[in-house]
């Protein structure tokens, strides 16, 4: 994972440190255990046709620090912010089957955290 973004995770600070330093990776995995271990889960596989067609990462926006530098700030303490999705090449074309698949995945995700 030597090439992780991190454009969520960090402050714009600690993320320029953790690319200097060579390998955001750690600093990715490091989030990700933060937010298991305190939050909950902030990942899903998404499947299409029971065959895995990409994921996504999510987290409320105290999870999310650069989440304050975009206009729409702040976001609602109460929200859960997609923070990144991947698809996986062979489904690039049915991005849209993809989306249609994920959604309801993520939002039942979303309510389980939020207790709703």
């Amino acid at each position: 994972m030597a090439s992780a973004p991190l454009d969520w995770e960090l402050d714009p600070v600690a993320a320029e440190r953790a690319c200097a330093a060579g390998d955001p990776g750690l600093e990715k995995e490091a989030w990700v255990s933060q937010t298991l271990l305190e939050w909950g889960s902030c990942g899903k596989l998404i499947y299409v046709d029971g065959m895995s067609a990409g994921f996504a990462l999510y987290a409320p926006p105290a999870y999310a620090p650069r989440s304050m530098a975009f206009p729409t700030s702040p976001i609602s303490a109460d929200a859960v912010l997609l923070m990144s999705a991947h698809v996986v090449p062979s489904f690039a074309g049915a991005l849209d089957r993809v989306v249609d698949e994920a959604e309801p995945q993520l939002r039942a995700a979303a309510v389980s955290h939020l207790g709703g």
